[in-house]
C-alpha cells in the first residue's frame, strides 16, 4: 500500500515539474518590442556616395505574430513588433557606410538624384526557444533535473535589399542573415529575452546586409568595372587560333619544323604531330 502511494507521489510530483517547466514558455498573447540593439559590426569601408534608403511602411511597421519553431512553447503564440527597431537599425547601418543618406517612405520619381537606391524588406524571420533536454531531466532527475535545465531564445532574421543606379536601373539584390540568442536557466528565464536575442538579431543582419551593398558599389566604382547599365561584350570565338603581329607564319613553322627532323632533333612522330597541329590552326 505504501508502495503504490509513494508511486502516486513521485508521479505528481514529475508532472508538477514538467509543468512548471513548461511554464515560462506559455506566456498570454506576449508582444516582443526590442527598445534596442547591440553595436552592429562593420563589414564595409565608407563609399563617398548620394544614398536614398527606403524604408517603406512594411519595414517601419513590420510585425511578426506566430508561434516557435521548437516543441517548448509550440502552443502559444508571440507577437514581435520589430518595425522599430529595424527602421532604426537601418538608418544608423546605411549612414555609416555612405557619406550622403537620404531616408525616404517610397522609391524616388528622380533616381538621378541618388548614385543608388537602397530598398530594405524582411525576407524570413523565425525564432524558437531551446532547452537542453529538460523534460527528460525532470523525469530522470526530478526537481534537481529542473533546476539544471538551461533554456535559449533564438531569433534569426534574413533581410534582403533590392538595389538600383542613379539612373534607376537595378545594380542587384543582396542578404543578410542574423541570429541572435540569449541563454537563461530554469528559474531565470523570462518571455522577454527575445527582446534582446531579437535586438541582436535585427544588429547582425542590417550589418550584413549593408556590407554586401556598400562592397558591391565600391567594387563598380572601380576602373574598368563593368557598369550595371551595360552588358559585358563577349567576343564569338574562333575554331582557328589567330597568330599575333611579329609571330611566324604557317609556312615559316613547317619549314623551321622540317629542319628540326632533318638535324635529328625531333623524330618523325613529333614532326608528324606538330605538322598536323600547324596545319589545323591555319
Amino acid at each position: 500500500m505504501n508502495q503504490v502511494i509513494y508511486r502516486q507521489q513521485g508521479t505528481i510530483i514529475k508532472l508538477l515539474v514538467v509543468v512548471f517547466l513548461c511554464l515560462p514558455a506559455l506566456g498570454c498573447g506576449t508582444v516582443i518590442r526590442p527598445a534596442s540593439y547591440p553595436q552592429m559590426p562593420k563589414y564595409f569601408k565608407v563609399a563617398d556616395a548620394r544614398a536614398a534608403l527606403v524604408l517603406s511602411k512594411d519595414i517601419q511597421g513590420y510585425t511578426f505574430k506566430g508561434s516557435p519553431s521548437s516543441m517548448t512553447g509550440a502552443l502559444q503564440t508571440y507577437e514581435f513588433q520589430l518595425g522599430a527597431v529595424l527602421s532604426e537599425a537601418l538608418r544608423e547601418g546605411v549612414s555609416s557606410a555612405f557619406t550622403n543618406v537620404t531616408v525616404l517612405s517610397q522609391r524616388p520619381a528622380d533616381a538621378s538624384a541618388y548614385d543608388l537606391i537602397i530598398e530594405p524588406r524582411v525576407a524570413a524571420f523565425d525564432f524558437a526557444i531551446g532547452d537542453d533536454g529538460g523534460m527528460a531531466k525532470s523525469f530522470l532527475f526530478g526537481a534537481l533535473g529542473a533546476a539544471a535545465t538551461g533554456y535559449s531564445s533564438n531569433v534569426i532574421i534574413r533581410l534582403q535589399a533590392d538595389v538600383r543606379d542613379g539612373k534607376g536601373k537595378p545594380i542587384g539584390v543582396f542578404s543578410g542573415n542574423g541570429q541572435g540568442s540569449k541563454p537563461a536557466g530554469a528559474f531565470t528565464w523570462k518571455m522577454s529575452d527575445f527582446n534582446q536575442s531579437a535586438g541582436a538579431a535585427v544588429s547582425s543582419a542590417v550589418a550584413k546586409l549593408v556590407g554586401e551593398v556598400s562592397n558591391a558599389y565600391q567594387k563598380m566604382r572601380l576602373p574598368g568595372a563593368v557598369k550595371t547599365s551595360e552588358k559585358p561584350v563577349t567576343e564569338k570565338k574562333s575554331h582557328s587560333s589567330p597568330t599575333k603581329q611579329g609571330d611566324p607564319s604557317p609556312k615559316e613553322r613547317l619549314r623551321e619544323l622540317k629542319k628540326l627532323l632533318d638535324d635529328g632533333l625531333i623524330n618523325q612522330e613529333d614532326y608528324d604531330q606538330k605538322k598536323r597541329q600547324i596545319l589545323k590552326d591555319i
